[in-house]
């Protein structure tokens, strides 16, 4: 999970310069109660926690301040490669750019969609004729019959899936010999 946006307020003093003085308002301790009751932090501020870096600049007020950042989870930090501020095309705003590095990119198997020629399959039509029960069963006591429905949907994927693969590496086997 990671929030950004334009928030519109200065987490910390640090995050502020000129203007009146920094102090808490009622909008950040929402924030920061927010923050603590999702375990979310601050991506800059965990980094560079002594640097001064502005996301908004008014030169009528004579104030800077960092009002656009990420939120995140603390055990997502490590993924962070790089935050930085750019220029935008907005005259009084830096854009806040996050580069991550995800140590989950493994890929699943992807996409699964059903075979109709398996319904013609005797094998797996006897191998459904006999599980079906079982796993309906299995189920018997889920009261809401949606998600009963979901379940035995997804047991009969599974098994259909590992017979299909199995049957896929059959043939395989028999066409490289």
């Amino acid at each position: 999970m990671k929030i950004g946006g334009d928030w519109n307020v200065s987490v910390h003093a640090i995050d502020k310069k000129g203007g009146n003085p920094w102090k808490p308002t009622v909008f950040r301790d929402l924030l920061m109660t927010m923050m603590r009751e999702f375990d979310l932090v601050d991506v800059f501020r965990e980094k560079y926690p002594k640097n001064k870096s502005y996301t908004y600049d008014s030169k009528a007020l004579k104030l800077c301040s960092r009002i656009d950042f990420f939120l995140m989870p603390q055990y997502q930090i490590s993924w962070v490669e790089q935050i930085e501020t750019v220029v935008s095309n907005a005259p009084d705003h830096k854009v806040v750019k996050l580069k991550l590095n995800s140590p989950n990119n493994k890929r699943g198997p992807g996409l699964w969609k059903f075979n109709n020629s398996l319904l013609v399959d005797e094998g797996y039509v006897a191998l459904i004729r006999e599980n079906y029960s079982s796993i309906s069963e299995k189920y018997s006591r889920q009261e809401d019959k949606r998600l009963k429905w979901e379940l035995v949907k997804m047991e009969l994927r599974g098994l259909t899936i590992r017979y299909a693969k199995s049957k896929t590496n059959i043939r395989r086997k028999e066409r490289d010999l």
